[in-house]
């Protein structure tokens, strides 16, 4: 659909795709199939091309250039000038792409005549084409220009002996010179350049690759393994490792035109991952490099390494301290930032430098504030420690100083850092420490967060090409709230403080996302939706007046799902709340079963149209309720507990709840929630466990390559706050393998042997401790599913669709006494997988019976000379015998035993 923002004019494609509106704003391109369509916006008047494969565009100096490829043995690459009219062709092109200022034109042609590749620069500006490289028998990847577009760099791969090599071209060069291959002097004579993707710095200067190592030992199929104490990572990482090449980061400097090998062994070059990539902390005059005195890296399969799994061991191993070092391009030299860095939360150390490489900034986590460190002088100086609140998360997760990591906000040219602090309200930092920080938004969410101490609020900014205000200071800002408040939209004014100013307030009744600025005037786009209104799309120029672009979804005929933010008291006191889902069609006069699903905080939105995930069990008319479940460090199962149950209690008392058909349903981490609690009330009428762990002391030897190693300390999200000789009582009583006597629920356990997040043996003990004590359980092994798979949507495909099907059919059977699919009753035998699927209904009324147990044991004399003095655990995490200890497992306040 492309339509008028002002005015009625508006034109429906069938089956159109790829639709770019031109770089004048004037035409808007798309395809249909294979055609290109180029269409005058507010007519009906448009051209096409036929046989296009892809096609770019780009304008310059009021010409808009238009690339497309065709189809064709000829491969031919039709380039034209759509204010001029004039149009080009070239064949035998591979490849092609603009510079970012639209100037140039790249093109890769192979001839299959002859199977010579050559690289061509085309000059947009007086159309000169210059064949800045060829050769036989070889692929051209990596294409990258500079910011400028008027360098470029790529990778010529030989096909012949599988070597990669870099090339550098600059405007005026006569042909790309090569700057770096296996045989150059810079790279020894054991490494070989990576295939991995190159880039500029921001200024062009320095161009960044990878090396790895060429010929790497695998170890011995048979022999020993000697695991020693003082191994710096365990032999089966160290195993996995040993037979991948590992990479190291390299540039060229080409000011000094010189090859520079950044990461030598055991060291890692800086790095931002804090917006879902990779900022290589690195400028035209110098790097950040972390040293480390061992090998302890972990690497993933492609070599770089998997940050999370090397430090995991942060709290405890003195060998994963490291040194920061700032290399100078300049002189080559190295200069000691800092030694004997401790690791934070299971991260490497956080150093960053300013945009233009004046200043370093970096977290101490002893002192718990910032640091800023001046190159040129060496002078540090504390930041943070002038500001009365502090920049440590606010959260209830004991790994909380790793989200002081994520404090730095942005910066002020190489003057100033902001910095969010942990009520989220920003302040500008001076650098040299020689101005006071300022707080932009004057406190503002503080404020807010004192009035209502119960609520934490967040500050996310959205994109500053997409939503800077006249492209100056303001910027706008998505303001989030733990509680149920829709998220608000601010403007922050960044070069003044003052409070924001609401553009959508915190509160509103939509839910809105995928902000768009049109390019050269205040107007956004918007996506918004609520529980009535179906997902579409707005334009505003003042987010007061909002105007529809996209109708309301056709498809969708039905109400949406109507949900209710419900409170309650848990049993400690507090106040929890929680999302309750009804059928569409909901009737209060009837009784509904009940399905509780949960993870930590606000696992449905409110505000959304449809709950992902869990529009089928709605649909199926069930109610479906998720608490939010606030955490105390070392009580990680009994807080899940307090939330859920008692929720569960204050919602059987509503007279539409079936009390007596009330079902749960968690993954992951909510499996682990689920295993506790069927192991700690009996409730609950149906379980379903979703690759989710029931005994931490029993993970500790998992071994799964892949899995990031278990915590020995109890960090991170499952809290147990401590190690397990430390507090053995908080592990134990968090294991729910150690009360699996104790289970009457039904439960069904999904997981994938595949999965490396949670091992697939903390199911399978699960289940066998249950299968042993003839509980009724179920075990749903996914091939091939991993972690995220098996816990997602209810709706899907392939393995997702069985997924879907059994646990309706489980919590069916079990809270609506519909009757039981024959693999409930039957089971599948494991020649018939794949051959029998046993979802078909039985038809007799048979219901799923006892187990395996026999009503007898026998014992030989010694086993009942130690029966004699029986011992269970108490919910405490204490072992306590039942017949001589006064400590007997007694009822609590709460119903459990």
């Amino acid at each position: 659909m492309i339509q008028a923002t002002a005015g009625a004019w508006k034109k429906e494609i069938e089956s159109g795709s790829n639709a770019q509106i031109a770089a004048d704003s004037k035409e808007v391109l798309y395809t249909v199939g294979d055609t290109l369509f180029i269409l005058t916006l507010g007519t009906n008047s448009q051209v096409n091309i036929l046989n296009v494969v892809s096609y770019k565009q780009f304008n310059k100096d009021e010409h808009m250039w238009l690339a497309c490829q065709l189809k064709g043995l000829n491969k031919e690459l039709l380039l034209k000038n759509l204010s001029m009219g004039e149009k080009y062709q070239f064949e035998h092109v591979a490849d092609y792409s603009f510079n970012d200022n639209g100037s140039v034109l790249l093109m890769q042609t192979i001839r299959s005549s002859d199977n010579v590749t050559e690289m061509h620069w085309l000059n947009l500006r007086n159309l000169q084409d210059s064949v800045i490289w060829s050769g036989k028998g070889a692929t051209i990847n990596f294409c990258r220009f500079d910011k400028g577009g008027t360098q470029v760099a790529f990778m010529v791969t030989d096909s012949l002996n599988h070597s990669n090599s870099i090339w550098y071209y600059k405007a005026g060069f006569g042909k790309a010179v090569s700057i770096a291959s296996d045989s150059s002097a810079g790279i020894d004579k054991s490494l070989l350049v990576s295939g991995d993707p190159i880039k500029f710095t921001a200024r062009g200067s320095k161009i960044l690759f990878y090396i790895l190592e060429k010929d790497v030992p695998k170890p011995a199929i048979s022999g020993v393994d000697v695991w020693s104490y003082t191994d710096a990572k365990l032999q089966d990482w160290q195993l996995n490792d040993a037979a991948i090449p590992r990479k190291f980061a390299t540039v060229f400097d080409l000011a000094n035109w010189r090859m520079v090998r950044l990461e030598q062994d055991n060291e890692k070059i800086a790095a931002d991952y804090a917006e879902g990539g990779q900022d290589i902390q690195l400028n035209e005059e110098c790097a950040i490099i972390y040293h480390f005195k061992d090998d302890l890296f972990a690497y993933k399969n492609d070599g770089t390494i998997n940050e999370s799994y090397s430090m995991s061991q942060f709290s405890w191993n003195k060998k994963l301290s490291c040194s920061a070092w700032l290399f100078s391009f300049n002189n080559g030299s190295k200069k000691l930032l800092k030694d004997n860095i401790e690791p934070v939360a299971g991260k490497f150390p956080y150093y960053r430098l300013s945009p233009n490489g004046r200043y370093i900034v970096y977290f101490d986590p002893h002192k718990k504030n910032f640091f800023s460190y001046e190159i040129n002088t060496g002078i540090s100086h504390n930041i943070t420690q002038q500001i009365p609140v502090s920049f440590t998360s606010r959260e209830d997760r004991d790994d909380r100083y790793y989200s002081a990591t994520q404090s730095i906000f942005g910066w002020k040219e190489d003057k100033s850092v902001l910095m969010k602090d942990s009520y989220s309200d920003i302040w500008k930092i001076d650098l040299s420490c020689r101005k006071q920080p300022v707080n932009i938004t004057n406190g503002f969410f503080q404020k807010k967060s004192r009035i209502q101490p119960h609520k934490k609020f967040g500050v996310l900014m959205i994109s500053k090409d997409q939503t800077s205000v006249n492209g100056g200071d303001k910027i706008i800002c998505r303001v989030k709230c733990d509680r149920y408040i829709s998220d608000g939209y601010y403007t922050i004014d960044l070069s003044k403080p003052g409070y924001p100013e609401p553009l959508i307030r915190l509160g509103n009744p939509y839910l809105y996302n995928n902000f768009q600025k049109a390019k050269d005037t205040d107007m956004y786009l918007v996506r918004r939706e609520n529980p009535e209104e179906p997902p579409g799309y707005f334009y505003t120029c003042d987010f007061q007046t909002y105007f529809r672009v996209t109708d309301r979804q056709p498809e969708i005929k039905e109400p949406g799902i109507k949900k209710e933010v419900i409170s309650w008291k848990t049993f400690n006191g507090t106040v929890s709340q929680g999302v309750l889902c009804k059928p569409r069609n909901f009737d209060p006069n009837k009784k509904y079963p009940i399905i509780f699903v949960y993870y930590e905080k606000k696992v449905i939105d409110p505000f959304a149209y449809q709950p992902y995930g869990l529009g089928d069990f709605v649909d199926y008319d069930y109610l479906v309720f998720s608490p939010d479940i606030y955490f105390k460090t070392g009580e990680t199962g009994q807080s899940a507990f307090n939330s859920i149950v008692s929720a569960a209690r204050y919602l059987s008392k509503i007279s539409f709840v079936d009390a007596k058909h009330m079902g749960i349903r968690g993954g992951s981490f909510g499996g682990f929630e689920t295993n506790y609690l069927v192991t700690h009330t009996h409730l609950f009428a149906a379980a379903i466990s979703m690759s989710g762990y029931s005994d931490f002391i029993g993970n500790i030897g998992a071994q799964d390559i892949g899995l990031r190693p278990h915590s020995l300390e109890g960090t991170g999200q499952n809290r147990q706050g401590t190690t397990i000789w430390q507090r053995p009582d908080i592990w134990i009583k968090n294991s729910p393998i150690f009360y699996a006597d104790r289970v009457t629920t039904p439960v069904l356990l999904i997981a994938s042997k595949s999965d490396h997040n949670v091992p697939f043996e903390q199911s399978v003990a699960f289940f066998r401790a249950l299968r042993s004590l003839g509980k009724r359980a179920w075990l749903l092994q996914y091939d091939d599913a991993g972690h995220i798979a098996v816990i997602s949507s209810i709706v899907g495909k392939g393995n997702n669709c069985d997924f879907c099907t059994r646990q309706l059919q489980f919590f069916d059977h079990y809270l609506k006494n519909s009757p039981a699919p024959k693999w409930m009753l039957d089971g599948i035998p494991a020649r018939l997988k794949g051959i029998e699927t046993g979802l078909e209904l039985d038809s007799t009324g048979r219901r799923p019976g006892p187990g395996l147990v026999r009503d007898k044991i026998v014992r030989t004399p010694e086993q009942e000379e130690l029966l004699k003095h029986e011992t269970r655990v108490t919910n405490d995490g204490r072992i306590v015998d039942l017949i001589n200890d006064n400590s007997k497992i007694k009822k609590t306040g709460n119903g459990k035993k």
